[in-house]
């Protein structure tokens, strides 16, 4: 079971500075991806809690093309899909 920081002590910037391995994707090519979804009728799916993401503001995207909640990613030190 990987291990999880506790963010009530960090703010979301130095969250992300932390994950050096598995990066996000940029702000344009995220929600050109969920765009493209949505208008195919794609159901994303949460790779951490296996709900459906419904909106552009809770959805990321990492460098390695898994898709979470936001909320859910920030507890994660690496990519829990590929451990990378």
């Amino acid at each position: 079971m990987p291990r999880r920081r506790n963010t009530d002590e960090f703010s979301l910037e130095a969250t992300f500075e932390l994950k050096n391995k598995c990066t996000l994707v940029g702000n344009k090519l995220k929600n050109e991806y969920f765009d493209m979804a949505k208008k195919l009728n794609v159901k994303l799916e949460c790779g951490i809690c296996f709900e459906e993401i419904c909106c552009r503001d809770c959805f990321c995207m990492t460098n390695c093309g898994n898709t979470y909640h936001l909320h859910e990613y920030i507890r994660c030190d690496f990519c829990p899909t590929c451990r990378d």
